[in-house]
């Protein structure tokens, strides 16, 4: 349920009728989603994966299709979660801590230590550099 949530209007055509645009539906209570703007981008998808295998090895562009849809949709059903528990606390801007909570709640617990760890690395690369006699930021960081 919290899936089809996430991704409401998303999905392909439910009936066997084409619309005339390709990636869209027409659904009276959901807004029209093209799928550029509702997919991760092929490339993106494609390379990660191209990273995961041996260099020998190929993918087929429907096996790439699918990951990208799965990929796209798994983004949104733990930015959904995230978005939940943001509004329970009256917040609007969803962190780091809230996608690992989310996680955690959608039952990928086996994943959110090793995210913990990749997020304090992010905030230690990303984290302003200040100007030991001034306390302000540096220009570089």
């Amino acid at each position: 349920e919290k899936m089809a949530h996430a991704m409401r209007g998303a999905g392909p055509a439910e009936s066997d009728e084409e619309e005339g645009v390709e990636g869209l539906r027409e659904d009276p209570d959901v807004e029209m989603v093209r799928d550029q703007d509702r997919l991760l981008p092929i490339a993106n998808v494609s390379r990660i994966m191209k990273n995961a295998i041996e260099k020998n090895a190929k993918i087929s562009n429907e096996a790439k299709a699918c990951m990208q849809e799965c990929a796209s949709e798994f983004v949104g059903f733990v930015t959904s979660e995230a978005t939940e528990l943001c509004q329970a606390e009256k917040r609007k801007t969803i962190s780091g801590e809230d996608i690992l909570t989310a996680m955690k709640n959608l039952g990928f617990d086996c994943y959110v230590e090793q995210l913990r760890e990749i997020l304090l690395k992010y905030r230690k690369a990303t984290k302003p550099v200040r100007n030991a006699e001034t306390g302000e930021k540096d220009k570089d960081g």
